[in-house]
């Protein structure tokens, strides 16, 4: 069996459904937000393994910001 690598998704989630709750993070436009929730309530484990030994991509990265409030736009969901 081949080991398998997870990142752990639990606490992220937790952090980004109070962003949005706390309005350090709003989505438009707002209609997306029960979407926003429900997908973080209910987040699970990522295996990252599977997508590195397919040769797949991963979206990691790490950005600094001096800003005090980020907005994200989710369009065509």
């Amino acid at each position: 069996m081949v080991p398998q690598w997870y990142i752990k998704c639990k606490d992220i989630s937790i952090n980004m459904i109070n962003a949005v709750k706390n309005g350090d993070l709003k989505i438009y436009p707002p209609e997306f937000n029960a979407t926003w929730y429900q997908w973080l309530e209910n987040i699970k484990d990522w295996c990252v393994s599977r997508q590195l030994w397919w040769g797949h991509r991963i979206p990691a990265y790490l950005i600094k910001l001096k800003v005090h409030r980020i907005e994200i736009r989710l369009e065509n969901i």
